[in-house]
């Protein structure tokens, strides 16, 4: 289901793997042919530089690309199942109000495991392979306000696999639409609405054209952008609709996501006609 090690994008010949100088994550660190490289730089205290694609910063950079080489360590486990279920009876009323703000119901909670550790939210990857379930990862989504001096909103829990598919398993039906988004808050959302949607665990620029022969029972995916300043997720948006033949969109009202757009009040329903006739 997903690729071991490194994903590749095999228009372009961008790799992304684990970060190098804090060796967790699986797409936080990405690199081309020509050698030009960036760092996500998601990492506490990482000394890798946050830049644009294809830039040239930070600690790779010169002769010591050439002294200090990328080995990747042994695989570590995902988390297990039992951990992920663990956090569900923190999930207190503080957590389903942030939640509420998001377009996210208490039963979509209940049907993602969704819990609570300290200031974050846990989202678990589950998926039933084979008969069982098994865990994929766990994400986490900060939702205080951060006394600490870093915070990220984000962050997978050690072994996580960022190079996977969340919400995998409703590809398993035969489906007239499906919206391939950026973020699993948006994919719950959607699903609170009805509506069907997936998106990459670790994150929007993560994607495996291996993941292509899980679409057989999609009849129409269509690849919804988020409008970043920096272009980011038309670039990520375009590697998925190459990847599946499918056409590419943005969020309603020129929102950032769609998250924005619901807390804006766009009629998503609406929406979702228009795009799913046109074209």
């Amino acid at each position: 289901m997903q690729p071991s090690g490194e994903t590749v994008n095999h228009n372009t010949g961008e790799r992304a793997g684990p970060c190098p100088f804090k060796n967790v994550g699986h797409d936080r660190f990405h690199w081309w042919p020509a050698g030009n490289w960036y760092c996500r730089k998601e990492c506490p205290n990482c000394p890798g530089t946050r830049v644009p694609s294809g830039g040239m910063k930070g600690w790779l950079d010169g002769s010591q690309r050439d002294q200090k080489p990328h080995v990747s360590k042994p695989a570590v486990p995902p988390p297990a199942l039992a951990k992920a279920l663990s956090y569900e009876k923190n999930l207190d009323y503080h957590a389903l109000g942030y939640l509420r703000t998001r377009g996210v119901s208490e039963s979509t909670a209940k049907y993602f495991h969704l819990g609570r550790a300290g200031r974050r939210i846990t989202i678990p990857n589950i998926i039933w392979y084979h008969g069982k379930r098994r865990c994929l990862g766990i994400k986490r989504r900060w939702i205080g306000e951060p006394p600490e001096g870093m915070t990220y909103k984000y962050k997978l829990d050690k072994g996580s696999i960022g190079a996977s598919l969340f919400n995998w398993n409703i590809l398993d039906k035969p489906r007239p639409l499906l919206l391939i988004v950026e973020s699993v808050m948006d994919v719950m959302l959607l699903f609170t609405l009805r509506i069907p949607a997936i998106c990459p665990f670790g994150g929007g620029s993560v994607w495996s054209f291996k993941w292509k022969r899980f679409f057989s029972n999609i009849e129409k995916c269509i690849v919804v952008a988020d409008l970043d300043d920096n272009g980011a997720g038309d670039q990520y948006a375009r590697v998925k609709a190459d990847s599946l033949g499918a056409k590419i969109v943005h969020a309603p009202d020129e929102c950032t996501d769609i998250g924005e757009a619901l807390q804006r009040g766009v009629d998503l329903y609406g929406w979702i006609r228009s795009i799913s006739s046109d074209g």
